[in-house]
């Protein structure tokens, strides 16, 4: 039973991860902040008593980084909020 608890609570961690990665492709795509030209996507982990937080934003390596982010907060019990 335990090992189901733990199974679900991954994917659906995993499933917004996913959908929030997804969201900034699509946000940098709109704003040409693509591959081609340079741009990534870097990770983050914050751990705070809320939880741990899991920011993604674009970068490059000479351009400014433009105030844009997506962030899922993963709570104490492994729940994605």
């Amino acid at each position: 039973m335990k090992d189901k608890h733990v199974e679900s609570l991954a994917t659906d961690v995993f499933e917004r991860l996913g959908a929030a990665r997804k969201a900034l492709l699509a946000e940098m795509h709109d704003l040409g902040l693509t591959p081609e030209k340079g741009w990534r996507i870097v990770e983050e982990l914050r751990h705070t008593t809320e939880g741990t937080h899991w920011i993604f934003r674009p970068m490059h390596s000479r351009e400014h980084m433009p105030e844009l982010s997506r962030t899922v907060l993963i709570d104490q019990e492994g729940r994605a909020v």
